[in-house]
């Protein structure tokens, strides 16, 4: 009887496990390649630029992965059966993205999908790795942000040769390489006391990260545009000005940034922050307090006498 339940057993596992052969095993993981590739490489990049909702697109995609997985191990068919389900779960989930993003309000125009234009950066030579770092430097992404200040929405110079859209491009690329990041600070400052040579520094999750080195001139000018855009004297470089304004893919989707200038031996530098009445303001209990602590601080509150001091270390 042992014996009988001991063989029902392994036929049962044999039925369930069809994919034990080493090349169904290859077909199973040959759909997931590129459907991970394309995810991670493009677009967990471009949906920051355009401030969608990442953790919320990620959770989706890891849902039809599993979805694509659970077809594969569960239905009881054929490996050329479940092929073609699991390729149209992976294709579709990367239409969907596609298809979503070119209607958001956020991508302009000019920035939608199309085959032609993914065709074109598949085969262009920054894609296939070739061509040296002067060259790559010199293709101009254009302007693609609205930048809205005290005067209104700043309108983009019309000449693309002009000193005035080359600083307008770099300001922006700035600002993405830090949207992209999920950072929430940029400082523009002279790196390590030089002054022909600007460090651009992003702050993600707390800690500082290097992006760019820029010559001081261009950085000037960047300078100068968040200044304008803020509000801010154009010719105070030596005190600490603190300003407004909103950028963002659209004019219907910007967000708050404060910006603040100061000069230094060196020369001017700057920091932009994102949404910075959001970085100072906290709940008590995001603070991660114990229970008693929490109590302790409440109990405080309610009391209309004393002192309270706080001091953070100097940055």
């Amino acid at each position: 009887m042992s014996e009988l339940v001991t063989t029902m057993g392994l036929v049962t596992l044999a039925e369930a496990m069809p994919y034990l052969s080493w090349w169904k095993a290859i077909l199973f993981v040959l759909p997931f390649l590129p459907w991970a590739w394309v995810i991670s490489k493009v677009y967990d990049k471009d949906a920051p630029r355009w401030y969608f909702k990442r953790e919320l697109w990620n959770v989706g995609h890891v849902v039809v992965g599993a979805l694509a997985v659970a077809v594969f191990v569960v239905l009881p068919l054929e490996i050329f059966a479940t092929l073609p389900i699991v390729c149209v779960l992976l294709i579709g989930d990367l239409l969907f993205y596609a298809v979503m993003r070119n209607k958001h309000e956020n991508v302009p125009e000019e920035a939608v999908w199309t085959p032609a234009t993914v065709m074109k950066a598949l085969t262009s030579p920054k894609a296939k790795g070739t061509g040296t770092k002067k060259e790559q430097g010199k293709r101009v992404k254009g302007i693609t942000l609205t930048v809205r200040g005290k005067e209104g929405v700043m309108a983009p110079p019309e000449d693309p040769e002009s000193p005035e859209f080359v600083i307008r491009v770099a300001a922006e690329d700035l600002y993405q390489q830090m949207a992209e990041a999920r950072g929430y600070e940029l400082e523009l400052a002279p790196a390590g006391g030089k002054k022909e040579t600007y460090a651009a520094v992003i702050t993600v999750d707390g800690i500082r990260r290097p992006i760019a080195q820029i010559p001081a001139d261009q950085a000037a000018g960047i300078i100068d545009f968040f200044k304008l855009a803020a509000g801010l004297d154009l010719n105070d470089r030596r005190r600490k000005l603190k300003g407004e304004f909103e950028i963002g893919a659209s004019p219907t989707s910007t967000m708050d940034v404060g910006v603040t200038t100061a000069g230094t031996s060196a020369g001017p530098r700057m920091m932009l922050v994102v949404e910075p009445t959001k970085r100072v303001t906290f709940s008590v209990e995001g603070l991660g307090f114990q229970p008693r602590q929490i109590e302790n601080i409440q109990e405080l509150t309610k009391s209309r006498g004393g002192v309270v001091l706080v001091a953070t270390p100097k940055r």
